[in-house]
């Protein structure tokens, strides 16, 4: 099966359409690979495409955290989960057991661990981003706003001045905040996403 981003955005396509034809046009909130699958979802149905919310995404630099790419690839363990998430928050006292133990859950879910190592070598492989969307994001004619965190432990921050090459962007950026603002911050991820996406 192919896990690429391309893929990956055909197959969301074809689930928006089994949903129904009020899901032919919407806006889209993607998150790391979600948000290079969700600009490979605009480079192939832009007619789908209302705005764009980018967080801490894929697919705008080669680099990525080598030593997490790695964690992803071990056994799922609870000790190697919980490495594997102190990347992702600036504040690791969010890496609860309750958080762990329902990652290794999921990952212990039959297939899961496959499609896990299937996707992660499709987008990352050789320890390097294989998508670049960046002329994609260059071309766009969406609202785009993109938002990340300062102490983000898996793609650089820096990755976020890429959003100046959308036409109509808006770039967020939170101070101590790791990869995963809409827990870090949540409340002030949700006001600012839902007052783009309203327009205001």
């Amino acid at each position: 099966m192919d896990y690429s981003a391309p893929s990956l955005a055909d197959f969301l396509a074809r689930f928006l359409d089994a949903l129904g034809s009020g899901w032919q046009r919407m806006s889209i909130v993607g998150h790391s690979l979600g948000g290079a699958v969700a600009l490979a979802f605009a480079e192939h149905y832009p007619q789908r495409i209302e705005r764009l919310v980018l967080v801490d995404s894929a697919g705008l630099g080669p680099e990525i955290n080598n030593t997490v790419l790695n964690l992803i690839q071990t056994e799922p363990t609870p000790e190697h989960i919980r490495a594997e998430l102190a990347y992702f928050f600036a504040n690791v006292n969010l890496v609860q057991q309750a958080l762990v133990d329902q990652v290794c859950q999921q990952r212990m879910l039959p297939g899961a661990r496959e499609a896990l190592l299937a996707t992660t070598e499709a987008a990352f492989g050789g320890g390097r981003q294989r998508i670049d969307l960046r002329e994609m994001l260059a071309v766009l004619r969406n609202q785009v706003l993109v938002v990340w965190g300062t102490a983000d432990g898996v793609i650089p921050v820096a990755h976020a001045q890429e959003a100046t090459r959308a036409r109509q962007s808006r770039l967020e950026v939170f101070t101590d905040c790791g990869h995963c603002p809409h827990i870090e911050r949540s409340d002030a991820f949700n006001q600012l996403v839902i007052s783009f996406l309203g327009g205001t």
